[in-house]
């Protein structure tokens, strides 16, 4: 008896507690209302991208005007390295960078932080990340981005991925990061880049 209680109640709790859970998207479009009003504001979708000219963590300069004569840019805004959720999304990007080169598909995943290349390089190489991070001390792409304040009331970036489409344009803009795991699949369906899978 105390048995079959016992996993009533456990489903009864497991019931709640997926009742109580937050829908993600909800929470970031509330969170977008204020963000807004502190002056973060991002380009929306199929509007021209801001352009970006910056030095990634090993000195190499990034023009993402040249990277979109090869295919889409997928930019990632995150605020710290070595975190926890840091790397583990930028390990998830890495892999995934690494599959569409597999793939032989002209994809570019980088990912834009505030800290000084040196450091950050020193944290990928401990890590065995394999990505581009390019360097925003002063916030200045993350603003034009609308993953920093440019009110100048804050200068803590938002976590965000931005899609860009080959023509320049923005395919998608997402506040922290993905709800699934990424893959090829994910990024190519109509809800991110909308582009045929082959």
């Amino acid at each position: 008896m105390k048995s079959l209680f016992l996993i009533i109640l456990v489903f009864c709790l497991s019931l709640l507690s997926g009742c109580m859970m937050p829908n993600p998207k909800e929470q970031i479009a509330v969170n977008e209302i204020k963000l807004v009003k502190e002056g973060y504001v991002h380009p929306e979708k199929g509007e021209q991208a801001p352009a970006v000219q910056a030095t990634d963590q090993t000195g190499k300069q990034f023009d993402l005007s040249q990277a979109l004569q090869n295919g889409p840019v997928l930019l990632f805004f995150y605020p710290a390295n070595d975190t926890p959720n840091s790397t583990n999304q930028l390990r998830q990007l890495s892999r995934l960078q690494q599959e569409f080169t597999e793939s032989g598909a002209g994809f570019s995943i980088l990912a834009v932080n505030p800290a000084a290349g040196s450091k950050t390089a020193a944290y990928l190489d401990k890590e065995q990340i394999s990505i581009p991070v390019l360097e925003d001390p002063g916030l200045r792409i993350s603003q034009a981005y609308g993953c920093a304040s440019s009110n100048g009331n804050t200068q803590m970036q938002e976590r965000s991925v931005v899609g860009i489409s080959p023509d320049g344009s923005i395919a998608f803009f997402q506040r922290r990061y993905f709800h699934r795991p990424p893959s090829i699949k994910l990024l190519l369906s109509e809800e991110y880049f909308n582009m045929p899978v082959e």
